[in-house]
This record gives C-alpha cells, sequence and structure tokens, in this order.
C-alpha cells in the first residue's frame, strides 16, 4: 500500500457531473447471492436514480447567487411518511446482521471511502455517476454525517439505506457524530423532517425512526486487517480494538468513552498524546498516538472524515504524521465555503489514491476569502 506526502497520488480531478444512467433499470452485474430481492427497495432506488435537478438557474455563476445560495441544486425527488417508515424498518434490519466493527475482505476490494455527506444528495449521486454504481460491482464505504446542514438529509439517508439493504456486501455505512438525536436536534435534521412531514406529528415520528436505525450504524471498519477507518478517530479507553465490538446495538452515543470518541475525536499536529477538544467533547490527539495505535495493532494506516479545514479546501483530504492517518471530506462547497471534496479509492493492492470532485465555484473565488469549519 502506498500514501504519501508528495502529491503522487493525487490522481484524480472531476469538474463535471455525470448523468444518470438512461437506462433506469437498475444494473445487475453481480451474483444473486450478493443482491437482496425486495420491490419497493428497488422501487425507490429506481426513482432516486432517475429523478431530476430542480433550482438552479443556466445563468453565469457569480459572487452574489453564491452567497444568496441560488445555485444550489436539489433532487426532485418525494419520499412519502410511509415510504421512509418503511425503509428505516427495513434497514435496522440490515444492520443488526453487522457487528459494531465491520471486517472487509480482500474479495470486496477495490473500495471508495467516502467522507462526510451532510445531505448533499446531489454530490452523492455525483459520486456514484463518476465511480460507477454499486448495482455494477462497486464497492463503497461511506463513514458517517449523512445529514444535518443541508436541505435533503431524508432523501440522502433513504437512498444510502436503500443501497445498504439490497447490496449488503458492497455497500457499508458507518455511523457519524451527526447519527445522534442531541445532534440533529441542533443542526437541521430535526427541523427537516418536521418540515417535510408537518401533519399529525409525522416529522417526529418519522425523526425518531432515523434515530432508531442510527443506533444500529456500526462505528468502524477493517480493509484486510491493514487499514482501519472510522468516522472520528481513536480514543484513550480503547485498549484493544476488539473493545468496541462488546457495545451492544441499539445504543446512543454516550457523552464519553470508546464510542463517543470513534465519531468525535481529531487529531492535531501540535499536540503530543491526549487533549481535551476544542470541540467541548472527546479528545483531540496527536502523532506519537496515531503511530503507537498503528503499531500495536500491525495497521498501516487510518482513513477518518469529520472535518474541513482550510488545508483540505483545495484537495479534499489532508495527511497526517506521514500518512498514518488521512482525514477525507466529501461534500462539494459545504455551507457555501466553495471547497473542493474527496473520496479514497483504495485497489485490490491496497493501493491508495484520492479523487478530487471539483466545487463549481472554485475558480471564481479565492480561497484566502472564504472562512474554513473545524465542525462537521
Amino acid at each position: 500500500m502506498s500514501s504519501n506526502e508528495s502529491g503522487s497520488d493525487r490522481d484524480e480531478e472531476v469538474d463535471t457531473i455525470p448523468p444518470p444512467p438512461e437506462n433506469i433499470e437498475l444494473p445487475v452485474h453481480l451474483p444473486t447471492s450478493e443482491i437482496w430481492e425486495h420491490s419497493f427497495v428497488a422501487g425507490l432506488l429506481k426513482r432516486i436514480f432517475a429523478a431530476s435537478l430542480v433550482g438552479e438557474s443556466d445563468s453565469q455563476y457569480n459572487r452574489a447567487a453564491a452567497a444568496a445560495d441560488s445555485f444550489q441544486k436539489s433532487l426532485n425527488v418525494k419520499i412519502s411518511y410511509d415510504e421512509a417508515v418503511q425503509m428505516c424498518n427495513l434497514a435496522q434490519k440490515s444492520l443488526m446482521r453487522q457487528k459494531m466493527i465491520v471486517r472487509l475482505k480482500d474479495n470486496q476490494l477495490p473500495l471508495t471511502v467516502v467522507g462526510d455527506i451532510h445531505s448533499n444528495i446531489i454530490h452523492l449521486r455525483r459520486i456514484f455517476g463518476t465511480l460507477g454504481w454499486p448495482g455494477e460491482g462497486n464497492n463503497y464505504l461511506f463513514l458517517g454525517d449523512y445529514v444535518d446542514r443541508g436541505s435533503q438529509g431524508v432523501e440522502t439517508m433513504c437512498l444510502l439505506l436503500a443501497l445498504q439493504y439490497r447490496y449488503p456486501t458492497r455497500v457499508h455505512i458507518l455511523r457519524g457524530n451527526h447519527e445522534e438525536a442531541n445532534t440533529t436536534l441542533g443542526y437541521g435534521f430535526y427541523d427537516e423532517c418536521r418540515s417535510k412531514f408537518p401533519q399529525d406529528n409525522q416529522g417526529h415520528l418519522i425523526w425518531r425512526h432515523f434515530i432508531d436505525v442510527f443506533g444500529c450504524l456500526p462505528a468502524m471498519a477493517i480493509i484486510s486487517e491493514k487499514i482501519v477507518c472510522m468516522h472520528g478517530g481513536l480514543s484513550p479507553y480503547m485498549d484493544r480494538i476488539e473493545d468496541l465490538d462488546q457495545i451492544e446495538r441499539p445504543c446512543s452515543v454516550p457523552a464519553y468513552g470508546i464510542l463517543c470518541d470513534t465519531v468525535w475525536s481529531d487529531p492535531d499536529p501540535d499536540v503530543t498524546g491526549w487533549r481535551l477538544s476544542k470541540r467541548w467533547v472527546s479528545f483531540a490527539f496527536g502523532g506519537d498516538v496515531i503511530e503507537d495505535f498503528c503499531k500495536r495493532n500491525n495497521f498501516d494506516m487510518i482513513i477518518r472524515a469529520h472535518q474541513i479545514t482550510r488545508p483540505m479546501f483545495r484537495w479534499g483530504y489532508r495527511w497526517f504524521t506521514n500518512g498514518r492517518l488521512v482525514t477525507i471530506f466529501s461534500s462539494t462547497n459545504y455551507q457555501n465555503n466553495n471547497n473542493n471534496a474527496a473520496v479514497a479509492s483504495i485497489s485490490t493492492k491496497l493501493r491508495i489514491h484520492y479523487v478530487t470532485f471539483r466545487c463549481r465555484m472554485w475558480d471564481e473565488w479565492q480561497v484566502d476569502n472564504v472562512l474554513a469549519s473545524d465542525t462537521c
């Protein structure tokens, strides 16, 4: 496996939006043993894949439009209350068949690792259109933060749950710090549910259904016993990697402990050892902690998400500790920050390269004119 800071792995930049498949029939290039057939799930996926984009004019983009967020599109798909409930119920059963740590083997490579999406279903479909749809034999691992800070968290979550249900050996979704009740109450997903389902308290009820699903999500993945992936980071409470597997699901994210740190903690190049996080939740950890963790567990590297900082605006990812850890962020123009985004593609030989998706405003704005956000 190779991953370094020389820039040699910046293999691709994507600045176009591939259209959805002309034939909206779901591609079936997999053995039937790898597909869980369900007419409702298949129908939902067809509708989302075929949905058109609305809300963007054809005029030239400019700063005023960006400030007003008028250049943003949305996906023209309507998911009913009953459909969302049914998808949540199916997803819980599917997710609970997995352990807290998902172990992906050599035969599940190549694999694309995707960081924060934050309700950006347009860009999620752009990733699939560029790198391949899961039904065509492509493998995906998502690192969490699918909702909040966007307007289509319900649709994004239903798409990912439907894909995980239909392709359980090909699509894996982990838990982020935003897949939790308290966080979604404050950062938009609860309000989105109430807005989209205003009748008879349906908004609150569907939010509760999604919270139940979040409690079933795994928190970590290990790829070929060499690469460990999670949303946040490491924990001073975790003596052995297997400690995380002992946590019973469904569960909420506690205020402290292994699960809290797995979805909340951050690396910090200015820290040695452990320090309380600037987020006021969990910890920041230094390069010495990363090196010790990888050596003790015989891992080559860590892939995580959870942050978008100024050094990541151009490429969508950032290395720490000489490539022992990489942070990826996979949603372009996050909160109008005009950032590019990236995913990590892992080959069958565990070689990693990073695909950067360009924000369409990137060439017009200067990075110095926008502010980064460390809270994702």
